[in-house]
């Protein structure tokens, strides 16, 4: 596959199922042993996680298994970002193990933001993204705002 660039996915297998239009399952096993991970043609007792962009037949099978944590593409992309192996985040998984998904119940409330960590402007605009709109119905008056934003934003 071509030159070693890092070590980081040293020890690490993975079997790739597929990849965005941007970052194809090529790409994505081009990078993984770039940074000597070793890849399977299908998923072993020793896959660190599946990594996959689409919920096809296959990720599906492998899904129904409950053997593997399914991420998404582009946790691996945020990994060669970074130059670094990151932690699984809820809004990278497509599906968790039980283990996995106990420690994000410990770290992370229901939207995925974490209880612990700052974020960012984009983090927090992902997270309002993804909850529902419950009690879209309830007025604010323009008073209560400007109360609001003394208090928390100075």
């Amino acid at each position: 596959f071509g030159k070693s660039v890092s070590k980081m996915f040293s020890g690490l297998e993975f079997y790739v199922v597929n990849g965005p239009s941007e970052f194809s399952k090529a790409d994505i096993e081009r990078e993984i042993a770039a940074h000597v991970g070793s890849l399977a043609q299908s998923p072993t007792d020793q896959t660190f996680c599946v990594l996959a962009d689409r919920l096809v037949a296959r990720v599906r099978s492998v899904i129904s298994m409950s053997c593997y944590d399914v991420v998404l593409a582009s946790w691996l992309r945020a990994c060669l970002d970074a130059k670094k192996l990151l932690p699984f985040l809820p809004g990278h998984m497509l599906h968790s193990l039980q283990a996995t998904a106990e420690k994000f119940a410990q770290e992370f409330d229901e939207f995925g933001d974490n209880f612990t960590e700052h974020i960012t402007d984009e983090q927090l605009q992902a997270t309002f993204q993804t909850i529902p709109e419950k009690g879209a119905d309830v007025s604010v008056s323009q008073e209560e705002i400007l109360e609001i934003e003394q208090r928390y934003l100075g």
